[in-house]
């Protein structure tokens, strides 16, 4: 077959193809080039702000804690340096956005399994980080350990280098310089928790709880005016390399957090520490406890032991600072205004060692020890008032209409309904006469019985209430019970499904008048039951002098609409009690002869 030295079908199809092709590359080249030019010049302000965004930062900064004074300026609750050690998981491995959740896992084991014996890192507590890792962002730092000291710190610092997405951090913690003595009034704070988190009312509010080491108010003053003590947020803009690393921070790119509130408060530390010791001291124990005390400078951080060894053995919660010895209260209040000088509960507990947190066991053993050491007892606890009672008796008989120097013979007995109504002087053949101010001072029962049969418990309960009892206070503080002031128709409420028991007994007003029976009420309440007595007024207390630079005025008090000759009768009795011969309280009589002491005695 012979082919023409020139085929011009064939040269004009490969012409063809050749512009078809010159002319797709010169389109694609256009085409690239337009890309470029809109990337570099149209959208260039776009895609530098973008370029800015991932080269820059922002992280949110915690604020410092407000600190809580008493009513001195002494500090009850601050703050103090934390060194820690952070993880930032994407910090870990220069892949670790793109990996799977498995290989991810696999990346902060290797660097926690290098950490975890310098820092004492446990098993659940690499469980927690874990889990954090898998529902936090990838940036958001978690904190491994915290509270290290010097030479644990200082070993993670040396190592830094070769530990990727570990980060040394000096933060701040929550810390308790009066220790033990307030931890019933200042509270303390603890780690977020995931209700807590599912709680939070915004998402502002959610990063910041799940800022490494941040606390939240968990009970006292501290959980009531958590908010205004936490302060507010800060930010700051930081320099990230490729990997994410901080490199660097910009001035002048942020604003600073602001600290919380001061919180002053109306306690006296130093008398509420001197109040500690008062109950704990040998001479008002039982003379069958024999007590002793280490040598300390501050009764906040000493311990108090005792050698019987009937007593529970607190085991493994002695490390929280609970002191083994037995139940005990202490109310102060000034009688003028209210303010509450001293709210002492013992056993204790030392506020420090519950801002790291306590593991379950020691949660469940504190709770279920027969001495209560986490209860609040002066606003927790709900004891029948005894022979304090009879204050509220000898108001209330006067009211009735009893004369208050009526006498009354006292053989230690009284017959009543089916049986004897004793006196506690009734091994001793009783008081002999006694009329008002001599009962109160001698704190006789058999007065009490026989005025009891012409009162109604009715007009008792309402002057009971009008003196305190039965109701809580506004105080900031949780857990305030109400106590017991029985009436007609509590009792019928309180039996309701028994209707038998509905019904009040006339000799049930007898145990009610020298307080037992039904009644109770708390510590607090008998200190402000003493106040009204002491002044006449409706003193309510109150527990927070300043909120920051509101300053609460001197309060003011309506007058209690009570014979006044009643009220003095009774404090003739309370004074006798305390500064005559005879009296149950003699021993507490003051010495010093511009003071005087007037008070009253109950078992």
């Amino acid at each position: 077959m012979r082919f023409e030295p020139y085929d011009t079908d064939r040269q004009k199809t490969f012409s063809r193809r050749a512009i078809i092709v010159g002319v797709g590359a010169t389109g694609l080249f256009a085409g690239v080039a337009a890309r470029l030019y809109q990337l570099q010049v149209v959208d260039y302000e776009k895609y530098a702000d973008e370029s800015r965004e991932n080269q820059y930062s922002q992280r949110l900064v915690p604020p410092l804690r407000g600190e809580i004074l008493d009513r001195f300026g002494r500090v009850v609750a601050t703050n103090r340096n934390n060194f820690r050690v952070l993880l930032i998981p994407e910090q870990t491995d220069a892949s670790y956005r793109i990996m799977s959740s498995e290989n991810r896992r696999k990346a902060l084991l290797t660097v926690l399994d290098e950490v975890r014996g310098d820092l004492n890192v446990d098993d659940d507590k690499i469980a927690e980080i874990l889990s954090r890792a898998g529902r936090y962002s990838t940036f958001t730092p978690i904190e491994i350990a915290d509270n290290l000291d010097w030479d644990a710190f200082a070993r993670i610092n040396l190592r830094g280098p070769g530990l990727p997405g570990v980060q040394p951090d000096v933060g701040a913690t929550r810390h308790y310089p009066v220790g033990k003595s307030t931890a019933f009034v200042a509270g303390f704070v603890g780690a977020v928790t995931d209700r807590d988190l599912e709680k939070a009312p915004d998402a502002e509010t959610k990063l910041l709880y799940r800022q490494p080491g941040f606390r939240i108010g968990r009970d006292g003053l501290e959980r009531f005016y958590d908010e205004f003590l936490r302060g507010e947020a800060g930010s700051k803009t930081v320099n990230v390399n490729a990997h994410g690393r901080i490199v660097g921070e910009l001035e002048d790119a942020g604003h600073d957090p602001v600290q919380g509130g001061e919180l002053t408060l109306t306690i006296d530390a130093q008398l509420q520490e001197a109040a500690m010791f008062e109950l704990l001291r040998e001479d008002v124990r039982e003379p069958r406890r024999e007590w002793y005390y280490e040598d300390f400078d501050d009764i906040a951080d000493g311990p108090v032991r005792t050698r019987d060894e009937t007593l529970p053995r607190l085991g493994k919660i002695a490390e929280f600072g609970v002191d083994d010895y037995e139940s005990a209260a202490a109310t102060v209040i000034d009688a003028v205004t209210g303010d509450v000088l001293v709210l002492a509960s013992t056993p204790g507990f030392d506020p420090n060692t519950f801002v790291t947190g306590v593991d379950t066991e020691t949660w469940r053993t504190l709770n279920a020890h027969p001495y209560k050491p986490l209860r609040n007892k002066p606003l927790s606890g709900a004891y029948p008032p005894g022979s304090t009672f009879k204050m509220v008796s000898a108001i209330a008989a006067h009211e009735a209409g009893v004369n208050p120097e009526t006498r009354v013979f006292c053989d230690g007995r009284m017959w009543f309904g089916n049986r004897y109504f004793h006196c506690w002087t009734h091994d001793r053949g009783g008081h002999g006469w006694m009329n008002m101010r001599d009962a109160l001072k001698h704190s006789c029962d058999v007065y009490f019985y026989e005025i009891a049969k012409t009162l109604d418990i009715d007009l008792l309960a309402n002057v009971a209430r009008d003196f305190g009892l039965g109701r809580t206070y506004d105080l900031g503080l949780p857990n305030q019970v109400q106590g017991v002031v029985p009436d007609r128709a509590w009792k019928a409420d309180y039996f309701r499904s028994n209707a038998e028991q509905r019904t009040w007994f006339p000799g049930e007003t007898l145990s009610v008048a020298i307080g037992q029976g039904y009644v109770t009420a708390t510590p607090l309440q008998l200190a402000v039951m003493t106040a009204r007595i002491a002044t006449g007024r409706y003193v309510t207390p109150r527990i927070v002098r300043a909120t920051g630079d509101a300053v609460a005025g001197e309060p003011t008090f309506a007058s209690i609409d009570r014979k006044a000759r009643g009220l003095d009768i009774v404090r003739a009795g309370m004074e006798a009690v305390t500064n005559e011969p005879g009296g149950t309280a003699l021993r507490s009589r003051l010495t010093d002869p511009d003071w005087r002491l007037a008070g009253k005695t109950g078992t």
